[in-house]
């Protein structure tokens, strides 16, 4: 008898049957949980689902695109437009390693609390985000274990293992001492051999406090600061080693996405797509489709050149980047079915995200759409549509994504977000 999957032992330890094979889509082989690298894309400011993900012709009440029209890429339904050949390059080429994750729950339409609910599952924010979770897990491996590029954060308790550049490309001014030139009164940073003797001695120093720590709490702090000098050293080396330099555009990313991926500097890497910062890039209140076909046919074809760019560079683990990695996909909020008065459509508390990459069976849509376009109950043994199961929201989406991770998502999550077990591979 082959040995047990990660779904079967997690659903076995949940009290759940054992699923045996048969489950539609295919999946990335050989490569170890523990050793999955996560790219997180956020769609900033809410995408229209039926645009792309959701063929819902037929719908009452939805407003599709008068040009658009239904297609298959393997099991995959989607939505053809010609203004956005770039989405069918993408799907056509890569259907093979993609899954829909249709009708999410994000109960709100206000931007900052459901940003905070696609990243958390919380409605503030209070938990760390899905990739500082899934980064903290293995903290000891990686010297930057979550690199922010761009977008939002929500570190939570663990602060000091996410690194965020940003357009000022904050990280590598605090590495290099850029950031003291930038204060009202401009200090010139000292040399790095300085620096370094500096962090040196705080660290000699660090260590004999700790020795004489009156209380655990004052001790384990105290190591906190000592590790962190001892992460700021490596970090310097990356430095020196990587480029951490970003332009302005998605593109510009990608070869720093793959640098610190590959060399082993980080777990998880986030950026907002595409990068135009400050800007709620997908929020079509007026002309939609003007909108989202810009959006839509940018995203696929940067897509296409992250694949392209994981498919040629060699992973930590062996292989490439692109056995190791999986990429997720998603925005804030889905948009109303019906457009406005002014051709927009406003925000609608349901969406969709993708999965692109391995750790998950692929080729195939989870979940659904109802009549009136809200999302439909899923069943978290198969991952088939079951109208008496619970609706998928953030928080289940982000207990498949620990599970992928080789993190038992209870360890971290309340029980209520339980992960989809029928879709890990």
């Amino acid at each position: 008898m082959p040995n047990p999957t990660r779904r079967q032992l997690l659903a076995a330890s949940a009290g759940l049957p054992l699923l045996g094979a048969g489950l539609p889509g295919t999946a990335l082989a050989g490569v170890s949980a523990s050793d999955r690298l996560f790219i997180f894309v956020f769609a900033m400011g809410g995408w229209n689902v039926p645009s792309f993900f959701a063929p819902l012709f037929g719908y009452e009440g939805i407003d599709m695109e008068a040009r658009a029209e239904e297609a298959l890429a393997g099991n995959i339904p989607w939505v053809y437009h010609p203004d956005r050949p770039s989405m069918r390059t993408f799907i056509e080429s890569a259907y093979d390693r993609v899954a829909f994750l249709q009708g999410v729950q994000i109960p709100s339409v206000s931007h900052s609390v459901c940003r905070a609910l696609a990243f958390t599952g919380t409605i503030r924010g209070e938990r760390a985000d899905w990739a500082t979770l899934i980064a903290a897990a293995q903290a000891d491996r990686y010297a930057l274990p979550h690199l922010i590029v761009s977008g939002p954060s929500y570190a939570g308790e663990y602060g000091g293992l996410v690194g965020y550049l940003g357009s000022e490309n904050r990280l590598l001014g605090l590495l290099n001492g850029d950031l003291l030139l930038q204060s009202d009164q401009a200090i010139a940073p000292p040399p790095d051999s300085v620096s370094s003797a500096i962090d040196a001695w705080l660290g000699d120093a660090g260590r004999r406090r700790i020795a004489r720590a009156r209380t655990t709490q004052e001790a384990e702090m105290l190591q906190k600061y000592v590790d962190s000098l001892t992460t700021l050293e490596q970090l310097k080396v990356q430095r020196d080693v990587l480029d951490m330099t970003i332009g302005s555009t998605a593109t510009s990313e990608i070869p720093l996405i793959t640098r610190v991926l590959s060399s082993g500097l980080s777990r998880c890497v986030t950026t907002s797509w595409p990068a135009q910062r400050g800007r709620d890039d997908w929020d079509s209140h007026a002309a939609d489709e003007p909108r989202q076909t810009l959006r839509f046919q940018q995203l696929g074809s940067d897509l296409l050149s992250l694949l392209q760019a994981l498919d040629r560079t060699e992973g930590p683990a062996g292989g490439t980047l692109a056995d190791q990695t999986t990429i997720v996909v998603f925005s804030e909020m889905g948009r109303t079915p019906a457009l406005n008065g002014v051709a927009g459509r406003d925000h609608w508390p349901y969406s969709t995200a993708m999965l692109i990459g391995g750790g998950f069976t692929a080729n195939r849509v989870i979940g659904g759409w109802s009549t009136g376009f809200t999302g439909r109950g899923v069943d978290r043994t198969t991952g088939e549509i079951d109208d008496n199961a619970a609706l998928v929201g953030m928080d289940s989406v982000g207990a498949t994504l620990l599970a992928m991770a080789d993190i038992d998502p209870r360890d971290v999550l309340p029980e209520s977000a339980s992960p989809i077990l029928g879709m890990l591979d």
